[in-house]
């Protein structure tokens, strides 16, 4: 087995949903449904309660208080014609379909208005939620030629608990969010040993807590003439996770390793973006820049640096 190889299929089907449009890297296109009806789109333009990640500072869009409460349902179709077995041809169906086609991902926003200058907000949001599931698919010994993907099953999940804090003065707003991030990762997969058995690999879902921040600031030209224009930056701070006993349990029967072990960093991501609003009417564009390749766990697995580029009406 190829080291590449078995990289390959690894980085697949652990976030084997990078390829739809529905996501950047593992991280959804946008928290809440407005973002996502504005294209993922929302450092400069307000979603109220819902903007305490895409940045806090427009939190203070809220006249008194805002609850916002939803979730969005996922259902990837991911595909893979990658087998097991080195040279091994491609699967006899074309190629191998995951079962793991549905995921709830809610998202919960509080935010209220303290005064003219304070604003302050509470959440609990989904922000990843992928994997794949091959247990099904058509399995076979090494020596047939054909593994079906190993049979692997994966499973992450992320979900960020959020308190941002705003201050705004004139047409100018700052903010932050300490953010609290809860993840769980599983991965499983079977494979033929040397003495002709089927052996199964894992060790069960692993768990953890990471801290991390968004920060953010807006000014809005309004108040200088030129009514409905606002623009804004957002940075959001990497978050360290480590699962413990997942990427390590998973390499070594290929006698490989990583050299941050079983850690895999959400990446830090800045961006600055623009909105116009002429009565009814809004556009927007965001630009972010999402730093896969200095996170622990993604670089080792090859991913590059991402722009992101978001248009809204």
């Amino acid at each position: 087995m190829k080291v590449q190889t078995f990289t390959k299929l690894v980085t697949l089907s652990l976030i084997a949903a990078t390829t739809l449009h529905a996501t950047n890297g593992d991280n959804l296109i946008g928290i809440g449904a407005k973002s996502r009806g504005m294209g993922g789109t929302g450092i400069a333009v307000s979603h109220g309660a819902e903007s305490a990640l895409a940045n806090p500072a427009l939190i203070t869009g809220v006249e008194g208080t805002e609850i916002s409460f939803g979730g969005t349902l996922f259902a990837p179709t991911i595909t893979t014609t990658l087998n097991g077995a080195p040279g091994a041809p491609v699967p006899p169906q074309g190629a191998y379909e995951s079962d793991s086609n549905l995921n709830m991902i809610p998202e919960v926003s509080i935010a209220t208005k303290i005064d003219d200058n304070w604003y302050i907000g509470i959440g609990m949001w989904g922000t990843a939620g992928m994997g794949v599931d091959y247990s099904k698919a058509n399995f076979a010994p090494l020596t047939q030629g054909q593994f079906g993907n190993f049979n692997m099953v994966t499973n992450l999940q992320l979900l960020q608990f959020g308190v941002p804090i705003a201050y705004k003065t004139g047409g100018f707003s700052i903010a932050l969010t300490p953010v609290l991030q809860y993840g769980n990762l599983d991965i499983n997969y079977r494979m033929p040993t040397q003495a002709g058995t089927i052996a199964n690999v894992g060790t069960g879902l692993a768990q953890d807590f990471g801290f991390g921040f968004n920060a953010g600031a807006t000014y809005d030209f309004s108040q200088d003439g030129v009514k409905g224009l606002t623009i804004g930056v957002n940075y959001k701070s990497s978050i360290e996770m480590k699962y413990d006993g997942q990427l390590t349990t998973a390499m070594a029967p290929f006698r490989l390793s990583l050299p941050d072990g079983d850690t895999l960093e959400q990446p830090e991501e800045y961006g600055v973006g623009f909105a116009y609003e002429m009565g009814e009417h809004t556009i927007a564009f965001d630009y972010k820049k999402i730093n896969w390749s200095s996170a622990k766990g993604y670089g080792d697995f090859g991913w590059e640096d991402q722009d992101v580029y978001a248009f809204g009406y």
